[in-house]
């Protein structure tokens, strides 16, 4: 642990000592050693974020944004976009950043190679996407094969059972064209999101509401949607942030709310009762509930032993 973590460990230890002292213990941290790497993976979650909003602030190379680069990088390049006022072009990245991930060996080949048409002329930007999504599905059936050659290639993790195909109702296909639907009901982007806004008071009820919204959009499940738009908050587009962990349908938050809170991976406490100790406990922690969502499932895959999360 980087020694100027200390003071944070110290402060995070402290908040779990009083909400068990005020509310309730918490089984899965009975262990000092679990405690510990819980804690750790806490301040890597937020060294992490942190990461982004310095990113944010700094110059960005015009690489970045280019998909013929291999310095591409589809975060960056939305901060790049935002940064020029191309809000639709950032949000549109945001949205292929989720939807491939980062693959362990090719990294952002399938986003850089989707994104930049495979160097045809005109790349598949928000503007061509948006005016002609059964054309990138014709697309996409075309060259779906060559998008898939080799075999050091794939989503990342959190995708990895997500497929390229142009016309399985879980598909990249069907993915995009959907996601192109839910936006361009309104019109666009902004005025999807100003419209949520207006019917919604505050940033948490905000992004429920959005949540909600984006089940219409083809193999986003519960994970990929809070990504998205916690990714959105992220990078300073979307004022808006989770106030639970969401657990109804994920896979590590789920297994994490439940080491913590039983002890155990039995049903035995009910999700909505979960999420209410979740949210209170992020509030001793004084830390998001995306910082406590991301550090459970991370920590909930190794308990005893710290690993960083490298994706």
């Amino acid at each position: 642990m980087n020694r100027h973590d200390i003071p944070s460990f110290a402060t995070l230890s402290d908040g779990l000592s009083r909400y068990e002292s005020e509310q309730c213990l918490l089984p899965g941290v009975s262990s000092l050693q679990c405690r510990d790497v819980f804690i750790r993976q806490v301040i890597d979650v937020t060294r992490k974020l942190a990461c982004l909003s310095l990113i944010a602030g700094r110059p960005i190379s015009a690489d970045r944004a280019n998909p013929e680069s291999e310095l591409f990088d589809p975060l960056k390049a939305a901060l790049m976009h935002r940064n020029l006022g191309s809000f639709d072009e950032a949000c549109w990245l945001a949205f292929l950043f989720v939807h491939f991930g980062k693959h362990p060996h090719s990294k952002w080949r399938f986003v850089r190679e989707v994104y930049g048409r495979l160097g045809e002329p005109a790349g598949w930007t928000w503007t061509n996407v948006s005016r002609d999504p059964q054309g990138f599905r014709d697309w996409l059936r075309e060259k779906t094969q060559f998008l898939l050659r080799g075999s050091r290639r794939g989503f990342g993790n959190s995708r990895k059972y997500q497929s390229m195909d142009a016309d399985k109702p879980a598909g990249t296909g069907v993915a995009v064209q959907s996601y192109v639907s839910w936006v361009m009901e309104f019109g666009a982007h902004g005025r999807l999101f100003q419209h949520a806004s207006e019917v919604c008071e505050g940033p948490r009820r905000t992004f429920d509401y959005l949540y909600e919204s984006m089940s219409r959009v083809a193999s986003f499940g519960r994970t990929a949607r809070f990504e998205y738009l916690t990714t959105l908050a992220n990078l300073g587009l979307v004022p808006i942030e989770p106030g639970m962990a969401y657990l109804a349908g994920s896979t590590g938050a789920m297994r994490g709310a439940r080491l913590m809170l039983q002890g155990n991976l039995e049903h035995a406490l009910p999700a909505a009762c979960m999420e209410r100790q979740l949210a209170s406990l992020s509030g001793y922690l004084a830390v998001g509930m995306q910082i406590l969502e991301y550090a459970l499932c991370n920590w909930q895959s190794s308990p005893a032993r710290f690993v960083p999360d490298r994706t």
